[in-house]
Order: C-alpha cells, then sequence, then structure tokens
C-alpha cells in the first residue's frame, strides 16, 4: 500500500488502534502515516491516557512503546489527531447516548471521512474494531459514500481471553503477564490479533458532487442519495437558466441551457430523441437551436450564435458533440454517476433496451415525457411544437 492514514472510532478502548497496527505489521505492511481518531470528550481522554503524551511519567504511550517494540518508525499521533465530536457551538460531546448526541455524531463523521478522502489525500485505512455500534455503522455508511478504489476497510479480532482487557494493547514480542477477567493469568506474548479485510460497497461516483464537496448533515446526504432511487423528474426553468432534476438544482450557461431545451422539448413533443447531426451540417438543426436561443435569451444573442456556429448554413456534428459533452459533464459532476444518468444527453436506443427505436441513434433523456416540465415564466415566446 502507499502512503496512508489510519482512521477509526474509539469509546473506551482505545486498544483498537495498537491492535490494528500490530496486524498491519504481521500482514508485512508498511505503518501508517498518521493516526486519527473519531471519538467523545471521555474516549479522548482515555486515549491520551494510554495511547499518547498522557501516559503515566516515566513511560512511553502504547503506541509509541508499539513501534519502539517492533522497531517501526514513528507514527503521526498527538492530541490533535484525536476529533472529538462537536455540537454547533463548538462543546465538546461527553458520550453519544442521546438521539441528539448520534444526529451530532453521524454529521461530525460524514464530514471527517469526507475531508480525509477528499482528491489528492492519502489512501485511508478505516478500522471499524472500536466505539458504540452505532459510530461504526456511520464510519462504515461514510466510507461507501466517499471512499476511492484504494481505500479500504477492516476489523480487528483478538483470541479469546484478551478482549477487552484494560492492559492489553498489543501481542507484545516479549513474556507480558495479564490478569484476565476471571483471575487466570495470560501472557500478551501469546495473543493472536486478525485483521479482518470488509469489502464494502463504493458508491462515491454515484455520490453527487455537492455531497463530495460541500460538507452537509447526516440527514442531508441520505436524503439526497436516496432521491437516485426515485422516479426521474426535470423541471426546466428557463428564466433562471437552471434545471432541476429530483429536486436538486443545477445552473447551466445559457448556451448549454439553450441546447438542453432544444434537445429536452423536442423528445417531450416528438417522443423521439434527435438524430445526431452530419459532418456535412443540418440547416434545419441550426434553424430551430436558434429559434430556441431566441426564446430563451433573446434575439440579438440568437444572431450571435448563428453567425458564430452556422455561418456556414447548417449545424455541425462537432457543435452538437461539444455541447452535449459539456452538458453532461456538469450533470454529472453535479448528481453523480447513478442519479445524473436519466438526465444527462444519452442514446436512447443504447439506454432504453426495453423501448428500442430503430434507425440511427436518436439523442434525448431517460426521463418520461410526462414527468417534464419546461417553465417560461418572465420569458415571452411563442411556444410552438419542434418537429422534425
Amino acid at each position: 500500500m502507499s502512503e496512508y492514514n489510519l482512521l477509526a472510532v474509539t469509546g473506551m478502548s482505545p486498544q483498537v488502534i495498537t491492535e490494528t497496527l500490530y496486524a498491519l505489521h504481521e500482514q508485512g505492511r508498511e505503518m501508517p502515516k498518521n493516526v486519527y481518531i473519531i471519538t467523545t470528550a471521555i474516549g479522548k481522554k482515555q486515549a491520551m491516557l494510554t495511547l499518547g503524551t498522557a501516559a503515566k511519567p516515566g513511560e512511553a504511550g502504547k503506541l509509541k512503546q508499539f513501534t519502539q517494540d517492533y522497531n517501526l518508525p514513528d507514527i503521526g499521533f498527538d492530541e490533535s489527531n484525536i476529533w472529538v465530536v462537536e455540537d454547533a457551538h463548538g462543546n465538546e460531546l461527553g458520550d453519544a447516548a442521546t438521539d441528539k448526541d448520534h444526529q451530532l455524531t453521524a454529521d461530525f463523521i460524514i464530514d471527517k471521512v469526507r475531508t480525509l478522502t477528499a482528491a489528492g489525500q492519502p489512501t485511508v485505512h478505516a478500522s471499524l474494531a472500536g466505539g458504540r455500534k452505532t459510530m461504526t455503522f456511520l464510519l462504515g455508511y461514510a466510507m461507501s459514500l466517499y471512499g476511492r478504489p484504494e481505500d479500504e476497510l477492516s476489523h480487528v479480532l483478538v483470541s479469546q481471553g484478551f478482549e477487552n482487557l484494560r492492559e492489553f494493547f498489543y501481542p507484545t514480542p516479549y513474556d507480558f503477564p495479564l490478569e484476565s477477567y476471571d483471575k487466570k493469568m495470560l501472557n500478551a506474548k501469546e495473543a493472536v490479533v486478525t485483521l479482518s479485510d470488509i469489502p464494502f460497497v463504493r458508491l462515491r461516483l454515484d455520490t453527487p458532487n455537492s455531497i463530495i464537496e460541500g460538507k452537509k448533515s447526516y440527514t442531508e446526504v441520505v436524503k439526497q442519495m436516496n432521491l437516485a432511487k426515485q422516479r426521474p423528474s426535470l423541471i426546466i426553468d428557463v428564466a433562471k437558466r437552471t434545471i432541476k432534476c429530483n429536486g436538486i438544482e443545477i445552473k447551466l450557461p445559457p448556451q448549454l441551457l439553450c441546447f438542453y431545451v432544444w434537445i429536452v422539448e423536442h423528445w417531450r413533443d416528438n417522443q423521439h430523441g434527435i438524430v445526431m447531426p452530419t459532418e456535412l451540417g443540418d440547416p434545419k438543426y441550426a434553424s430551430d437551436f436558434t429559434r430556441i436561443v431566441e426564446w430563451c435569451l433573446d434575439e440579438v444573442k440568437a444572431e450571435d450564435v448563428a453567425e458564430k456556429n452556422f455561418a456556414h448554413g447548417g449545424m455541425l456534428k462537432d457543435f452538437f458533440t461539444t455541447n452535449k459533452s459539456k452538458t453532461n459533464k456538469l450533470i454529472k459532476k453535479a448528481l453523480g454517476d447513478s442519479l445524473g444518468r436519466s438526465f444527462m444527453i444519452s442514446h436512447i436506443n443504447d439506454i432504453d433496451p426495453d423501448n428500442l427505436i430503430e434507425g440511427p441513434s436518436q439523442n434525448g433523456v431517460l426521463v418520461d415525457v410526462e414527468d417534464i416540465e419546461i417553465l417560461w415564466d418572465g420569458i415571452e415566446v411563442f411556444k410552438d411544437v419542434i418537429t422534425f
């Protein structure tokens, strides 16, 4: 694995950090560059007392002791690497025990995972072994939403008798006696720690760009992701120069808006798509697109578009493919692959196998005509039907 960071949620048992590190070492992996912990105020105190610099005077923290015992490089970890869930006023959460606490925790975990998995950030290895069950679920869900192909998820397992022992942090390379809960003596050296990789569904490509790049609450994220499962609904607001896809608003540049209106209105009114123009150009396409520009913008802009692009007398294939590509790129960026697929300009023949259209590939959108609305409020036009 290339340079990576270890991320975990912890509660009263920060041992999961050193147990995970030991298991990674046993698998022959390099150590992470940094360790990050998401926890509560109580969990932070436990982590600092055991893993970090607040250990007993004269003693190294367990994390430092682990690297020394196994002759490993230092791992970045200090108090700033322990992230405590906070409320809107910056107050640290004592414990995740109430519904409100769980909501704060969900928002916090979602945002931290989003930040760690941003483009250009090191690989993330996330551990689900610690913290409350709610916290581990949220970490796993956040990794599904934001996880990149190289990111990993795991759970660490400890052999019977050593689980949750206060003094056990990892199998030592030397004898280290411990007393079990039933008063039996155990040797930390004999413990077995296993790292179980957890396959997970990566939804990043299907996640709208507003979720990948913008800070949103857990509730907002879930609501927006669920929109992808709803019946596609499209509203084009010409005056605002926006399209609204299942409630998600996207602003398009003027020419792309006109191009999209041209494609969608033809699909809605004729129930078949537009065939891509040839290299020789199509005068009818040029005439109808210019008329759309006049409707959506003004006569001067329409004349300017026509003079700049159709001076030879027709719409060329290159003009069509360029505007289609730019429009689809903006829609995909805003909606992600899964939701965006219905609203991008596509070859209808290819994307609707249950309703194949004979003849050349036709370009349209995979939205039923009754679910398409074009709002012309504030735009004075003669809205006759475009036919080809």
